[in-house]
């Protein structure tokens, strides 16, 4: 059974408050068993709660890496193990922990539009994942993107993106899973769009045709 929007919204209050619980401690917060919370997350987000506290530890990494925390000491901070940070880090963070704190120098991001049910989503992506994400107008972002990797070649390629897209959501085809990819919904709650637009948890979710790139003026 798929959790009700409003023990989502919940618990992404309770994650967002204390995201350096364990799993346990938020089954007990929502009165349910672990099991039962990610059968549900995985209907309804296509993510279990693992997924969901990682990426929140992730973006709190990103935050202290772009305010240029040693590497190795804020991944110990942030996962309690050097490990678990470097096993998901480069698709997380679409980089290395060290390009991203040398402002993304090395790489080449994409950027892009997605028109989806929420409005348009702006993307930036890298060979090894997404990179960033807004949903603000698209003046505004870039600005904040350019800032965010000073360093990188950042370029808009409306081909390169569309195909990463179409590759990335496949699943949006499916019949019985009509949710963001799980990609794009770790970049989601990672990038603090869960946070200012919470109907994102919304069970009606976008349709195959309404997920497609705009090309860029």
């Amino acid at each position: 059974m798929a959790l009700k929007v409003a023990q989502l919204e919940s618990l992404a209050a309770a994650i967002l408050i204390a995201p350096d619980q364990d799993a346990q401690y938020f089954a007990a917060k929502l009165r349910m068993s672990l099991v039962s919370i990610n059968r549900g997350l995985e209907q309804a987000l296509s993510l279990s709660l693992r997924d969901w506290l990682l990426s929140y530890r992730m973006r709190n990494w990103r935050s202290a890496l772009q305010v240029q925390a040693d590497v190795l000491d804020s991944a110990l901070d942030h996962f309690g193990a050097l490990s678990t940070a470097y096993r998901h880090a480069g698709r997380a963070l679409g980089m290395t922990p060290a390009r991203l704190k040398r402002g993304g120098g090395g790489e080449r991001i994409h950027f892009g539009r997605v028109h989806s049910k929420w409005g348009i989503l702006i993307l930036a992506i890298t060979e090894a994942g997404v990179c960033w994400m807004c949903s603000d107008g698209f003046d505004h972002s870039a600005e904040e993107l350019f800032s965010t990797y000073p360093e990188a070649t950042l370029l808009r390629d409306d081909a390169f993106f569309a195909d990463w897209l179409a590759r990335t959501c496949h699943r949006f085809s499916s019949d019985h899973l009509q949710v963001l990819p799980r990609d794009l919904m770790l970049a989601v709650l990672q990038h603090h769009l869960l946070d200012a637009k919470p109907n994102l948890l919304s069970f009606d979710a976008p349709k195959a045709a309404e997920a497609r790139p705009t090309p860029l003026p």
